[in-house]
């Protein structure tokens, strides 16, 4: 953003395209995760009938670690199953919150000690850069799960392999990793309660579409000499500031 600003060049992104297939993927690894359903298919295709009892996410405390446009989504969908959600957010939107019952945590280590499931829709900063730390997840339930679709720097890999192996943390589900596709050393690869996906949470038919549409609309907007709907950098560039 800086290097295209200092040559006058505008730059706009497409928030909120990719929302509904981010949380519908998280819901997704919750209830996966909660119930093993991975390790139970691969069990049945291998000719091994053999249960174990999950736990519900029903009536359960969902932890969010983010409260933007797709942590806001993933509250609407878990309406149904009569959760309790709780959420740590550096700016909150409390109207929303309020409407929607979730409950908006003073500290972030207040989420990882009441969570169930916790979910993490942090953007990656400097300032959230490993924010899932040994410490915080010595905080969470050891019937706890740990969903992350977010950014893979986010997290200390080894520290989450570490609490799921030792039994202090009972599932993770993970789509996103420090590098991409992990190297067959990271720490989670090969552990029964741990589910990982291939950084596809905004990879949908529907969520591609709709990205490559506003991006069209946005250019089409600014040929025409008009704002951009999501604008991140004054540019310099004649167009309206």
């Amino acid at each position: 953003v800086e290097a295209a600003t200092a040559r006058g060049i505008l730059v706009a992104n497409a928030p909120g395209a990719n929302k509904n297939a981010v949380a519908e993927l998280i819901v997704g690894l919750m209830l996966v995760t909660a119930r093993s359903i991975d390790a139970h298919i691969d069990l049945l295709k291998a000719g091994r009938w053999e249960r174990s009892a999950g736990v519900e996410v029903s009536g359960k405390t969902v932890g969010l670690l983010g409260l933007g446009n797709i942590g806001k989504r993933v509250v609407e969908l878990l309406s149904g199953f009569g959760i309790r959600p709780i959420a740590y957010d550096p700016q909150p939107d409390a109207a929303w919150a309020a409407a929607h019952g979730v409950g908006i945590a003073g500290k972030i280590e207040e989420v990882f000690a009441e969570a169930d499931f916790l979910v993490l829709t942090l953007p990656c900063t400097e300032v959230t850069r490993n924010i899932v730390d040994r410490s915080r997840l010595a905080l969470m339930k050891p019937t706890a799960v740990f969903v992350n679709t977010a950014r893979g720097p986010l997290v200390d890999h080894q520290a989450l392999a570490d609490a799921l192996k030792s039994g202090k943390l009972a599932f993770a589900g993970i789509d996103v990793f420090d590098k991409e596709p992990p190297e067959e050393t990271y720490p989670l690869i090969g552990l029964e309660n741990a589910t990982l996906t291939p950084h596809l949470a905004w990879y949908s038919e529907d969520a591609a579409w709709d990205i490559r549409k506003n991006i069209i609309e946005d250019c089409i907007r600014c040929r025409d000499g008009r704002e951009p709907r999501n604008r991140v950098n004054k540019c310099g560039c004649g167009c309206k500031k």
